[in-house]
């Protein structure tokens, strides 16, 4: 009885890991963009990032202090460097690489990649689902002429944008609102939406890539080998 409940709790943890979706927030606040990412209880922001010293600046500082030693370990470096690489290439040409050697064999390989991931791209984008789409963007600009043209430029574009989305994901938009003002100094852009999808569509997706890729690559070599026979 004691396994079985572990069981259970260890299918439910995955079951609940697995159709959590990531939600990843975009917006633009008076032309000021701020991203970021939740999964569960776990938040990461994106935009803006958090200002941080680079690692070059610090080694920098510490390497002030003994410029006799950085010297010496760079003259140094090139030799080792040389070593490594060749024992590197040595690997690599022992090893048997996956993508084949001759020409209509590479090919047809990457036909057959780009046909299996097709449907899996669709089975994957089918189920991102772009949602609370909300748009408040004032066009403006000194000459009148200008502010029409730009405002006929921003409502194209942003119609147009929405329509391309939906061919490919799921588009829920709450509203959308583009005014043309006047005589103002600058445009002004406030725009949001929402991106979720579960770790569950990418991992499907991934199995239905391999399962087409395995049957495209088995129907051709009895294609070829059905060539070579008739020959």
């Amino acid at each position: 009885m004691i396994f079985l409940y572990i069981l259970g709790a260890v299918i439910l943890l995955l079951v609940i890991l697995l159709h959590s979706p990531f939600r990843i927030y975009v917006s633009c606040r008076e032309n000021r963009f701020a991203v970021y990412m939740e999964y569960l209880f776990f938040r990461r922001d994106i935009l803006p990032k958090p200002e941080k010293k680079s690692a070059a600046e610090e080694t920098l500082k510490a390497g002030k202090d003994k410029p006799e030693e950085s010297t010496a370990q760079a003259e140094e470096q090139p030799e080792e460097c040389q070593t490594g690489t060749k024992t590197k290439k040595k690997k690599k040409k022992d090893k048997k690489s996956i993508f084949p050697e001759e020409k209509d064999e590479r090919i047809a390989f990457i036909i057959n990649i780009l046909k299996s991931s097709g449907k899996a791209l669709k089975h994957f984008t089918k189920r991102i689902v772009i949602k609370n789409v909300r748009a408040d963007i004032d066009i403006s600009a000194p000459d009148a002429c200008d502010c029409a043209v730009n405002f006929g430029k921003a409502n194209i574009a942003v119609y147009n944008i929405l329509s391309f989305a939906s061919c490919f994901f799921k588009v829920k938009k709450d509203y959308i609102s583009i005014n043309c003002v006047y005589n103002k100094p600058e445009s002004i852009y406030n725009f949001s939406f929402t991106v979720k999808f579960t770790p569950s569509a990418g991992i499907l997706s991934v199995i239905a890539f391999i399962f087409t890729f395995l049957v495209n690559n088995i129907k051709a070599k009895r294609q070829s080998q059905k060539v070579q026979t008739q020959a």
